[in-house]
């Protein structure tokens, strides 16, 4: 763990509409009920190609504190065509201490920063309730026990 916060497994589930995927600069906005502070994440895996239609992404962010009580998301215009985005919902997990937040969306997201577009619901879970077997259709990668291997 970091000396100062604590890191937090972030899952977006982007919607499977139309034009629900985004290549813009996305952003995570996480509210704390303490001094009523927040933090801002900029969503991104270098490399790979985040928030497309239907599909889940996986980011790991650090937070500074632990009493979360919503959060918000919004995007930066860049220069690519695909800037509008539609989020089902979006899963913060940590299961060094057994919490599990979800943020229920099922909307699109606009691009303001100030207001973000909050999520509709916001609840703590049980850390299991937050996981699931993968959806219908999901790459599913086997593995082969090599011959000749005496394990068993």
């Amino acid at each position: 763990e970091p000396p100062n916060g604590s890191v937090w497994d972030v899952v977006i589930k982007t919607c499977d509409d139309q034009g629900a995927g985004t290549d813009a600069a996305a952003y995570l906005k996480v509210f704390y009920e303490r001094d009523h502070a927040s933090e801002i994440f900029q969503l991104d895996n270098p490399g790979k190609n985040d928030f497309e239609r239907g599909e889940r992404s996986h980011f790991k962010v650090i937070l500074n504190q632990e009493d979360i009580i919503n959060i918000g998301l919004f995007w930066w215009p860049g220069f690519t065509l695909n800037e509008e985005w539609c989020v089902d919902w979006v899963l913060l997990l940590n299961s060094n201490r057994d919490k599990c937040y979800e943020g229920i969306f099922h909307r699109w997201i606009l691009h303001y920063k100030d207001p973000p577009t909050y999520a509709v619901k916001f609840h703590r879970l049980v850390f299991a309730d937050c996981v699931n077997p993968a959806p219908e259709g999901s790459q599913r990668f086997h593995f082969l026990r090599l011959l000749g291997d005496n394990t068993s």
